[in-house]
């Protein structure tokens, strides 16, 4: 797909056998970089083409953002890097991309959105000291691993506002801890942690 340089709106990922993007460089609203969609100044991944033959997708440094639905869809990611200057993924980045199973977070994600990687193959996720899912207050059902076949949370160092316990996601809060997220394929026994007031709500399961 030719992107001209005097196409303002696109999106890609409805796409299903799009292999890969190329944009005008006098574009003033997207680049395009082996392929893959981002915007002018390369800080958002905006599209990865759904039938894109990548492997072991290595995320640019360029990039702060991975947009909504960027990666969704696609067959072929097998393994995903995302460097320290990653800030947010969004909804349903890599939703659908079925063969994902290896992911490296960087240090400093702070947003993780609601089914940003749901029915995909990860069945371990290590998340960085800093990581958030999204905020509290605007809590929408389901969590960045609906539907995947994850079998345990596990935290690289201290975070300020999680907790793990047996691979569950568990939220720190004054009056004790509550139940962040229970892994998709979690196949163990889930235990109230003892000596802690253990705030459920059942909603948080799905």
């Amino acid at each position: 797909l030719e992107i001209p340089y005097t196409v303002r709106k696109l999106a890609i990922n409805g796409i299903k056998t799009l292999q890969e993007v190329i944009v005008d460089e006098q574009n003033h609203g997207y680049s395009s970089l082996d392929g893959i969609l981002y915007d002018r100044g390369g800080t958002t991944l905006l599209g990865v083409p759904r039938m894109c033959p990548i492997t072991t997708f290595s995320v640019p440094q360029s990039v702060e953002i991975i947009g909504v639905e960027a990666c969704r869809g696609n067959k072929f990611i097998e393994k995903l890097l995302i460097h320290d200057g990653v800030k947010k993924i969004d909804k349903k980045a890599f939703a659908d991309c079925a063969s994902l199973h290896d992911v490296t977070l960087g240090e400093n994600v702070k947003h993780i959105g609601p089914e940003s990687f749901a029915y995909t193959a990860i069945e371990r996720i290590v998340l960085p000291a800093k990581a958030r899912f999204i905020n509290h207050e605007t809590w929408d059902g389901n969590t960045a691993f609906y539907g995947s076949k994850l079998k345990e949370y596990v935290l690289d160092g201290e975070n300020d506002l999680y907790t793990t316990i047996d691979g569950v996601l568990y939220i720190k809060t004054q009056c004790g801890l509550r139940l962040r997220s229970l892994p998709s394929a979690f196949a163990g026994h889930l235990q109230i942690p003892d000596g802690k007031l253990f705030l459920l709500q059942v909603y948080q399961w799905i």
